[in-house]
C-alpha cells in the first residue's frame, strides 16, 4: 500500500514508467494520472487507457482493456476486477465488498457504468458487453439485515447482465439475479427475480411489460434509419467542413471517404479494395470501422454513432498490407 501511496504523487509520465518496473503489465499511450492509487497485485492495463486523476483501486488482480476510461472519484475494490476494452466508468461510480474469494466484477467491451452507481460484488457480478447501467443503479450480491434465527429473509448469490442489457437510471438489482441480453429495465425499476432475454421490464417488482423490446428490421427499415442518422449528422455541421459518407454504394467516394455498410457486407477482397483506394470502411453488422485515410470528421461521425447505440472497434489499414487487419485489442484505437 505504501509504493500504491508513493506513485499516487506522481505525474504519469514517471509513474507510469516505475510501476512497469515495479512487474505491472501497461500498455502503449496509457495514462495514469495524479492522485490514483492502485494497490494491486496483479496489475495489467491495456494501451490507451486513462485512468483518474483521484481514483481508489484495490484488488489481487486488475485487468483493464484497451482505451478504457476510470473517470476521476471512481472507487474500485474488488479480489478480481477485470474491465473489457471501451469500456467507460464514470465518476463517482462505487464497486466495493470485502475481498474476498468469491467477489468478483467483470464487465465486457463497450459497456458503461454511469455516476453515483453502486455496485456490491461479493458473491460476484459479471456484467456483458454493450451494456449501460445508468446513474444512481444499486446492484447488490446479498441481501440480509435482521436476524434470520428469527424469522428474517436471507439472500446471497451472484448476478448476471447479459450482452446488450441496458438498465436505466435508479434500477435495483437484488441478489441471484440474470438479466437477459437485449433486456431494457424503465427508470426506477427493482428486479428481484431474473428477467428473459429481450424484454422491456418496470416495476417493483421488475415484470416484462414489453415482449420483444427489440425487434428485427427488414432493409428498407434499417436503411431508412441509416438515412435519418445521415441527415441529422449533416444538419448539425461537420468538423473539417465536409464529411463523405455513402451507404452501401462506395462508386461516388474518393479517397478519405466513408462506405457505411449497412445491409450489404462486403467480401473481403471487395474490402480490401476498397481500402487499397484510400476509402474508409465502417462495417456495421461486424462493429468495425477501419481507417485507412483518417479526416477529422472519422472521429466525429464515429463518436455521432453513440447517440444511436452504435459502439465501434477502430482498426488501421495500411495499403498494401498482406491481409485485413484482425479485430485483436492492438489494433483498435478510440476515436
Amino acid at each position: 500500500m505504501l509504493m500504491a501511496l508513493l506513485f499516487a504523487l506522481l505525474p504519469s509520465s514517471l509513474g507510469v514508467p516505475l510501476r512497469r518496473l515495479a512487474g505491472a503489465r501497461i500498455g502503449r499511450g496509457a495514462r495514469i494520472r495524479f492522485g490514483t492509487v492502485i494497490a494491486v497485485g496483479d496489475l495489467t492495463i491495456g494501451e490507451g487507457v486513462r485512468i483518474g486523476p483521484f481514483v481508489a483501486i484495490q484488488a489481487r488482480s486488475f485487468e483493464i482493456g484497451a482505451y478504457s476510461y476510470i473517470n476521476p472519484l471512481a472507487i474500485l475494490k474488488a479480489t478480481h476486477l477485470r474491465i473489457g476494452a471501451y469500456t467507460r466508468i464514470c465518476s463517482f461510480a462505487v464497486i466495493f465488498s470485502d475481498l474476498i474469494e468469491s467477489c468478483r466484477f467483470v464487465i465486457g467491451d463497450h459497456s458503461s457504468i454511469a455516476p453515483f452507481c453502486w455496485i456490491e460484488p461479493g458473491e460476484g457480478i459479471t456484467v456483458g458487453s454493450q451494456v449501460g447501467i445508468g446513474g444512481h443503479t444499486f446492484i447488490f450480491t446479498h441481501g440480509s439485515w435482521s436476524d434470520y434465527l428469527r424469522g428474517s429473509p436471507w439472500d446471497y448469490g451472484p448476478v448476471v447482465i447479459e450482452d446488450r442489457a441496458w438498465l436505466a437510471w435508479r434500477v435495483t438489482v437484488q441478489a441471484n439475479v440474470t438479466v437477459g441480453h437485449d433486456t431494457i429495465v424503465a427508470v426506477g425499476a427493482v428486479i428481484t427475480k431474473t428477467l428473459p432475454p429481450n424484454v422491456f421490464a418496470a416495476g417493483m417488482p421488475a415484470k416484462p411489460v414489453i415482449e420483444p423490446a427489440l425487434r428485427a428490421l427488414n432493409d428498407a427499415e434499417r436503411l431508412q434509419r441509416a438515412e435519418k442518422i445521415l441527415a441529422t449528422y449533416s444538419e448539425r455541421g461537420v468538423p473539417g467542413g465536409r464529411a463523405q459518407i455513402a451507404i452501401d454504394d462506395a462508386r461516388a467516394l474518393g479517397r478519405g471517404g466513408l462506405l457505411f455498410i449497412v445491409n450489404h457486407p462486403l467480401a473481403v477482397g471487395e474490402r480490401t479494395a476498397l481500402l487499397e483506394r484510400g476509402i474508409n470502411v465502417l462495417d456495421h453488422p461486424n462493429g468495425r470501422l477501419i481507417v485507412v485515410d483518417d479526416r477529422p470528421y472519422i472521429a466525429d461521425f464515429r463518436s455521432f454513432l453513440r447517440r444511436y447505440g452504435i459502439r465501434l472497434y477502430r482498426e488501421e489499414f495500411a495499403p498494401g498490407s498482406p491481409r485485413e487487419p484482425l479485430p485483436h485489442l492492438s489494433s483498435q484505437r478510440a476515436g
